[in-house]
């Protein structure tokens, strides 16, 4: 779940269109992240998925989409690892 080059690989798939829907991708990436919130890949994964996703989102859903990412981001910045 950490290995940096299958999520690159995973990235490459998405780019020529052979991946999952860009949805289910976001989901997968943040089941990744609510099993291991230090799962670097993860969050870095996002950053490739979200401007997708805003570029093809309505005005009220890239909202959404935003106010999510920055509640899932809160929860990041106040996580304690164990």
């Amino acid at each position: 779940s950490r290995n940096f080059h299958c999520w690159n690989y995973r990235r490459y798939v998405m780019m020529v269109g052979k991946g999952m829907p860009l949805g289910e991708e976001l989901h997968f990436s943040t089941s990744k992240i609510d099993e291991n919130f230090s799962n670097y890949s993860a969050w870095h994964h996002r950053s490739f998925i979200i401007p997708k996703l805003i570029d093809s989102a309505s005005k009220d859903n890239t909202r959404d989409l935003i106010d999510e990412e920055f509640r899932l981001l809160q929860q990041a910045f106040f996580y304690r690892s164990e």
